[in-house]
């Protein structure tokens, strides 16, 4: 029985030694990565009035989707 539990206690201090040293490696990458982050630049120099006249186009192409959806299924209703 004393053998059974300590084989047991091994395997999970096994594991729990396995577990650390992977969630060091993340923080050590996490730890490289953040500064790079921090300190750069946007990739993407988006300024606001093109966001919204995209904003724009999209609702126009929505609204457009949703009529010719409606076009489509009252056709479907009276041919039936």
């Amino acid at each position: 029985m004393k053998e059974s539990v300590k084989v047991e206690l091994d395997q999970k201090q096994k594991t729990k030694e396995n577990v650390s040293s992977r969630t060091q490696k993340l923080f050590d990458v996490a730890k490289g990565i953040h500064p790079k982050i921090e300190n750069s630049d946007l990739a993407i120099d988006f300024p606001a009035y093109e966001a919204a006249e995209v904003l724009k186009e999209y609702k126009i192409k929505a609204d457009q989707s949703k009529t010719e959806a409606i076009k489509f299924v009252r056709r479907q209703m009276v041919t039936r």
